[in-house]
C-alpha cells in the first residue's frame, strides 16, 4: 500500500473545515484530473469529505467546526491514497455518482454519469419531443441515469435501458429502483436493438463509446479505471458503434419519433461522413460535447 499523501495536523485534531482546505490543497497539488462527476478540486474535496464523515455534501458547511475523529483522519488518508496515488476517480472511492443533483450507485462496470444528454430532457427538447412521449429508449444505459432521468422528465412515459453488459444491467436496476421509476422503466440486456428488434419508440437517447484508439492512449489515467467497452468506438475515429446507431434506429421510431445522440468532439467527422445528413446539434455550452438530434425521416437508410 502507497504511504500517506497528506500533511497534516496532529491526528484527531482537524476541523472539518480544515480538513477540506488541506483536502482541496492536496489535490491540486498532485493535479489529479477532473470531469468525471467532480469539475474541480473544490467540488472533489466536498465529495471526498461527505463519504469519509458520512453526510450529505450540503451539509458539510453546517458542521465545519467539528473536529474529525482519528478513524475519519485515517479513512480520509486512505481515499487520498488511492485518489492522488492510484489515479481512481472519487466516483469509484465513494461508490456513487450525482447526475442534475441525483444519487446514482457506481461500480467499477459503468462509466461515470456524465452525459449532456442529462441537461437536455425535458425543456432542452421541447422543440422536438412532446411533453408527453409514451415511449423512451436509453440505449447503452450503463447505470441507468439518463433513463431514470426520462422517467422523472417525461412521467407518462414507458421506458426502456438498454446495455450489453450484464453488470451494468444489474447496476441499472439498482438504480431504478432506488429511485422508485421501476414501474415504468424496463432494463434490457441486449446488444443495441438485437433484444428489441419489433419495437418502436418516441425518443431514443444514447450516450455510447465514442472514442478512437489515438485518442484512449492520450486519455488521463484516471480513464483508465473506467469499463473500456463504454468508452472504446474503434482504432479509426471511434465511431463505429456511432455508424450502426445511425443506420440502425430509423425502424425503431415511431412516424414523429427522434433520436438524440452524444459523440464527444466528432461533429465534423461525421458531417464529412455523411454529408446528406441534416444533423441538427444541440446546445451544451460546452465545448467537445456534440450531441446531435434526428428526426425518424432525417436518419441516413443502409445505403447511405
Amino acid at each position: 500500500m502507497p504511504g500517506p499523501v497528506t500533511e497534516r495536523r496532529p491526528l484527531a485534531k482537524r476541523s472539518l473545515a480544515e480538513a477540506f482546505v488541506d483536502t482541496v490543497n492536496a489535490l491540486r497539488r498532485a493535479r489529479v484530473h477532473f470531469g468525471q462527476g467532480t469539475s474541480d478540486a473544490t467540488e472533489e474535496a466536498g465529495c471526498l469529505l461527505s463519504y469519509v464523515v458520512r453526510v450529505a455534501p450540503e451539509v458539510l458547511n453546517f458542521q465545519r467546526d467539528r473536529v474529525l475523529t482519528p478513524s475519519e483522519e485515517r479513512k480520509l488518508n486512505l481515499v487520498l491514497t488511492y485518489r492522488i496515488k492510484e489515479r481512481l476517480p472519487a466516483a469509484y472511492i465513494t461508490r456513487e455518482g450525482w447526475l442534475r443533483g441525483f444519487r446514482f450507485k457506481i461500480s467499477k462496470h459503468v462509466i461515470i454519469p456524465r452525459s449532456h444528454i442529462a441537461f437536455l430532457l425535458g425543456d432542452g427538447l421541447a422543440s422536438w419531443v412532446s411533453r408527453r412521449p409514451s415511449t423512451v429508449l436509453d440505449l447503452c444505459t450503463g447505470s441507468g441515469c439518463l433513463a431514470v432521468l426520462a422517467a422523472m422528465e417525461y412521467p407518462l412515459a414507458n421506458i426502456e435501458a438498454v446495455d450489453i453488459s450484464r453488470n451494468a444491467t444489474r447496476l441499472a436496476l439498482q438504480n431504478v429502483a432506488a429511485h422508485g421509476v421501476a414501474d415504468r422503466v424496463h432494463v434490457i440486456q441486449s446488444d443495441l436493438y438485437a433484444g428489441i428488434a419489433r419495437k418502436v419508440y418516441d425518443l431514443i437517447i444514447c450516450n455510447p463509446p465514442y472514442v478512437s484508439a489515438r485518442s484512449m492512449a492520450m486519455l488521463p489515467p484516471e480513464y483508465l479505471h473506467e469499463p473500456r467497452i463504454a468508452l472504446f468506438g474503434g482504432d479509426d475515429d471511434g465511431l463505429n458503434l456511432v455508424r450502426k446507431i445511425l443506420h440502425s434506429t430509423r425502424r425503431h421510431l415511431s412516424p414523429r419519433g427522434v433520436l438524440i445522440c452524444e459523440v464527444g468532439n466528432n461533429r465534423h467527422r461525421l458531417e464529412s461522413q455523411f454529408p446528406r445528413t441534416p444533423f441538427v446539434w444541440l446546445d451544451t455550452n460546452s465545448p467537445g460535447a456534440d450531441v446531435f438530434l434526428l428526426p425518424k425521416d432525417a436518419l441516413p437508410t443502409a445505403a447511405d
